[in-house]
Formats: structure tokens, C-alpha cells, sequence
């Protein structure tokens, strides 16, 4: 790391059934502005509006106006919307995704019909291309007179796609089908853990991977879909599967509201898919001018004690990440105010300040106040996504991670591995607590060179998710050959993998043209270190923006090749 950062990654927004206060809700409305959003957000039957279309005379209507404060129907929508129709018992399911908040599942459509079935939680599902009735039987060995039963009202003879289906009634005895182990493919380049401590259906983890059954079953063949099991591992992306790129921008949540949306909209139209941020203090016009406000640590000198306007800025822009299609990755602390290398906080004062930093990872005291932090910030509610919980925010997040290069070398230390577990330890504790029912993976944070970021502990883990590497080598050899190491490793121990940090302080188009075009080669995610919007661009350093035409050039096209041609993998 260059410097102390935060990780935000933002994926692209889809419309989320969810429940909020017990009561069941309808769609996250993306497009909905904050201060209207409160009045839908226990909405529980709403419509897609495509972008171009007008209100029909049920939209006009005084109850469904009143409903959509921000709804303009005086000319064709801008975007995509959901329009809340109603507050009833009735939860919208949209193509692949699954509920699990009703025995009654109702789909809305533009003409306000419905159709219900019956289901048990979690195995309502919208058929994709490529579904068939027949794979699906077989998939959660249901037999023709039951599928028939279930979904009395779909004939043999219409196209399966689009339409609502029960895989599950909610009389049958579920939980005593047989599992059938499935063998995913090789080589498979992203897993999916089960990650809630509540069981969940195939269902469930196509939605949360933008898969369809089908496509889901062709990466683990042999699947059988009835209930799977905690920590069990499904491939969600094989050698057909596209790649995605990132981008490091550690203090952007901190920037004002026109820069901030400003960076958002140029990332998004690059191809970027994730942001990381840092959970740490920030400075205004902290980088060669940048527009950015001076905001406290969440514990700026003293553990336990929670300042929370640091998480609210972070939640204006995981808003409007979310607008653009980007995730946040979370870094949740930056080791490097541990020995004040670039700045300090309460952790430093507490256990640190005339020490060492043995102090900190081999104090039982200290764990203890650094679980609590990291607690409190998956739990922090976002007041403008329906006030859910980060971790309950997944198309908000795109992981959380425990620190950045824990345990590192800095301004008065080399390498200090005084605790092995430690990181083992907090991603432990996160799971079996806060994340306990939470699909959102825990990441490592990386550590300063690929050798530190690949260590045995963070594979053998089983609550650790993402492994993240950091290099700032200039040899593209040494690139490659550790990114295929790490790829191979993760496949054998079912994580994923990210060359989080990477970066040139010259030649910073050149260099990252040649790292993205193997990393999308080897099928590795990579996140640039970084991108800032600055006043003006420092020569020797690592941040660039806009004005530096090769570096956004580079940016956009390896971005871009992640997204767009499905990327072989290259025979070693």
C-alpha cells in the first residue's frame, strides 16, 4: 500500500427483495432520490418501468402517486424504475432470483396481473434462458406430476423463459432429499461459498452470483438442488466466465458530492466494478489538492468509542456506487496507524504509543476492541438503501476486509508475523457473529509484496473468502508467475483471489496495460493503486485521473476486455 485506504467494491445494482422490520418489502428502487426514498421503502408490490415509457393510468392513480413522491409522469422515465404499487403480502420476483420472505409468491407485471403458487422459503424462481422444465426436475428431483402440481398454469409448449415457478412446495419434507455431491469444473476461477449460517437453496446462490440454474449446474456438473449446506463451495465462474477490474480510490467516500458522483460516472463508464476504500482518517485536500473533506476515524483516540460520520459519508457513496453499477470493497483498517507511519488512532494510543506492535496482534485486550470495531462497521445501517445493514447490502459491497497489509512492515518495523491466527481469528469471529447470516465474503487486506500476501494461513482458513495480493514489482514476469501461483492455490482451496494492489509511479498506462492484459489472461480481478480525482496529477507518484490520457486509455481498455470477450484460460 502506498497509502492508508478504505475498500469499497460496488457492484452493479439489481432490483433486491428483502425484509426490513419484519415486514416483507418489495425492490431496492435504484433510481428513487434519498429523501423520497424513505416512503417506499416497505413497499411490497412493485412494477419495472423501462427507460422511454410513460405512466400507465394505474401509475397516475392517487394511491400509487402517493406512493412515488419523485415520480414524474408528466414525461417519459429517464431510467429503469420500480414503481411501488402497494403495501400488501406480496413480494416481486424478478428472472433468476429467488424469495424467501412469503409462502405466497406473486410476480407484478406492467398490466398489474399476477399469478401465485404456493412454495416453500427460498425455491420461488423466475426461469432464465437456457432453464427447461425437465432440467429443472431433475435438478431438485421433482417429478412430473409434481412440477405440474406446483405450477398448474405453465404449459409444456410456451417458452420457459420469464416465467415464475415453484421448485418446492412447502408440505414436502425438503430437508430429507438426498444431496448428490457435484464436481465443478475445471479449472474454476471464482467459488461461491455458503456463507449465512442459514441453509440456502441453489436458488439463492444463482441470484447472488447473476447466474441462472442452468449456468449454475454447468459450472458444478453433477449438482442436485435441495438445501446446501454452510461453508459448502459452489463454482459460479469457469473458463467462459468474464473477468472484472477495480480500482483503488482510498479516500473518495470523503470527497464532496459533484467530484465524488464526478469519479463514479468516469469509472463507471470505463468498466470498473469495484472501488476500495479505507476506513481510516481522512484530510481535506489530502492528495495534490483533491476535493475531499477532513472527516475522524470512526475511533479517531479512543477504542469503543464510535464516531459514525465517517460511515455516513460512506454510505452517500455506496448509494450512488450502486447507481453506477460499482461495488465497494471495504478495508476496515489501515495497519499503518499502528506505528503512526502515516497517521494514528485509538488503537495506537491504547495499545501501540511507547511500544511495539506486539502490543496490538499478540494482546487479547486489543482483539477484543478490533472485533468490536469491525462489528460495529458490518452492522452500521445505510438510511439510504431501505436502512439495511452493510452486511445485509450486498449489491452495495462487494466484500468486507479485516486490514490492510496487517502485520507489515512500516516507518520504524520490518515484517512483524508475531501472530499467524490473527487474521484467521478475526474472519472467524466475523462469521460466527455479525456475518453469521450475512452473503458478503471476508478478505485478507494483502500484505506488501506477493510473498506476504500469499501466506498458508489465509488458504487454510474457511472463513476467509478472498485472498488479496499486493506487488509494486516492475518485473511483468514475476507478475505473471505469481498470479498464476495464486490462481492455482485458490483453486485448490475454493477462494477467490485479487491482485488488489499494483501500481507505477511513471509509465503508469504502460505498465498497467501489460498487468491488466495478464491478469484478464490468468482470469485474476485486478485493482489499479489509484485512481484520484486530483487538481493536478503528481509526476513520481501513483495516483492518475482523467488528464492522464494513456493511464485512462490503458484503464478502460484492459476494463473493458475483463467485461467484454470471455477470457481463455493460458496452458502452463
Amino acid at each position: 500500500m502506498r497509502l492508508p485506504c478504505i475498500s469499497l467494491v460496488l457492484l452493479a445494482c439489481t432490483a433486491h427483495a428483502y425484509r426490513l422490520g419484519g415486514k416483507t418489502t418489495g425492490h431496492f428502487v435504484p433510481n428513487l432520490n434519498p429523501v423520497s426514498y424513505s416512503n417506499v421503502q416497505l413497499c411490497d408490490e412493485t412494477v419495472l418501468v423501462k427507460a422511454g415509457n410513460t405512466c400507465d393510468p394505474l401509475m397516475r392513480s392517487a394511491n400509487v402517486t402517493s406512493l412515488n413522491p419523485s415520480m414524474d409522469c408528466s414525461k417519459p422515465f429517464r431510467d429503469d424504475t420500480f414503481v411501488c404499487l402497494s403495501v400488501g403480502n406480496t413480494t416481486v420476483i424478478e428472472a433468476g432470483a429467488g424469495s424467501n420472505t412469503s409462502n405466497t409468491n406473486t410476480t407484478s407485471t406492467s398490466t398489474g396481473t399476477s399469478t401465485s403458487n404456493t412454495c416453500a422459503d427460498g425455491y420461488s424462481y423466475v426461469a432464465a434462458v437456457g432453464d427447461s422444465i425437465e432440467s429443472l426436475q431433475a435438478l431438485f428431483q421433482i417429478s412430473a406430476a409434481n412440477f405440474n402440481q406446483l405450477n398448474p398454469n405453465v404449459p409444456s409448449s410456451k417458452p420457459l423463459a420469464g416465467t415464475q415457478l415453484c421448485l418446492g412446495s412447502s408440505t414436502q419434507a425438503l430437508a430429507s432429499r438426498k444431496q448428490v455431491a457435484s464436481t465443478p469444473v475445471s479449472p474454476c476461477y471464482q467459488f461461491s461459498k455458503i456463507l449465512s449460517a442459514e441453509p440456502k437453496t441453489c436458488i439463492e446462490i444463482a441470484k447472488a452470483s447473476n447466474l441462472s440454474l442452468s449456468q449454475l449446474t454447468t459450472l458444478n456438473p453433477g449438482l442436485q438442488c435441495t438445501t446446501l449446506k454452510p461453508m459448502d463451495a459452489l463454482c459460479t465462474g469457469g473458463p467462459e466466465s468474464h473477468n472484472w477490474a477495480g480500482a483503488n480510490s482510498y479516500i473518495l467516500h470523503s470527497y464532496n458530492t459533484a467530484p465524488r458522483d464526478q469519479t463514479l460516472k468516469d469509472l463507471a463508464s470505463a468498466g470498473i466494478k469495484v472501488i476500495r476504500i479505507f476506513i481510516k482518517r481522512t484530510w481535506a485536500g489530502e492528495k495534490y489538492g483533491s476535493d475531499n473533506l477532513s472527516i475522524d476515524d470512526i475511533e479517531n483516540d479512543k477504542t469503543r468509542v464510535y464516531n459514525d460520520t465517517m460511515l455516513a459519508a460512506i454510505d452517500g457513496l455506496m448509494y450512488e456506487a450502486s447507481r453506477n453499477g460499482i461495488k465497494l470493497l471495504l478495508c476496515m483498517h489501515d495497519r499503518y496507524n499502528l506505528d503512526a507511519t502515516f497517521d494514528l488512532d485509538g488503537y495506537f494510543n491504547e495499545f501501540v504509543a511507547g511500544g511495539t506492535m506486539e502490543g496490538f496482534y499478540s494482546n487479547a485486550v486489543a482483539e477484543s476492541a478490533f472485533d468490536a470495531r469491525l462489528d460495529h462497521i458490518v452492522t452500521h445501517r445505510n438510511p439510504l438503501m431501505g436502512n439495511r445493514m452493510w452486511k445485509d447490502i450486498p449489491e452495495g459491497v462487494y466484500a468486507f476486509e479485516i486490514q490492510n497489509e496487517a502485520q507489515g512492515e512500516g516507518k520504524t518495523t520490518t515484517n512483524v508475523f508475531s501472530n499467524a491466527k490473527w487474521w484467521c481469528d478475526r474472519a472467524t469471529n466475523l462469521r460466527k457473529g455479525a456475518l453469521k447470516d450475512s452473503m458478503i465474503p471476508i478478505a485478507t487486506g494483502g500484505g506488501k509484496d506477493f510473498g506476504t500476501s500469499l501466506r498458508d494461513e489465509f488458504f487454510e482458513c474457511d472463513a476467509m473468502d478472498v485472498v488479496t495480493l499486493h506487488s509494486y514489482t516492475g518485473s511483468i514476469s514475476e507478475v505473471e508467475a505469481q498470479l498464476s501461483l495464486a490462481r492455482d492455490k485458490a483453486q485448490r482451496y475454493k477462494k477467490m483471489v485479487v491482485f488488489e494492489e499494483f501500481g507505477q509511479a511513471s509509465n503508469k498506462g504502460g505498465w498497467l496495460k501489460e498487468v491488466g492484459t495478464v491478469a484478464n489472461k490468468l482470469h485474476v480481478p485486478f485493482m489499479v493503486w489509484q485512481v484520484l480525482n486530483t487538481a493536478t496529477e503528481p509526476a513520481e507518484d501513483f495516483e492518475f485521473y482523467i488528464q492522464n490520457k494513456d493511464a485512462w486509455a490503458a484503464l478502460t481498455a484492459t476494463a473493458q476486455e475483463a467485461l467484454g470477450a470471455s477470457v481463455k484460460s493460458s496452458k502452463r
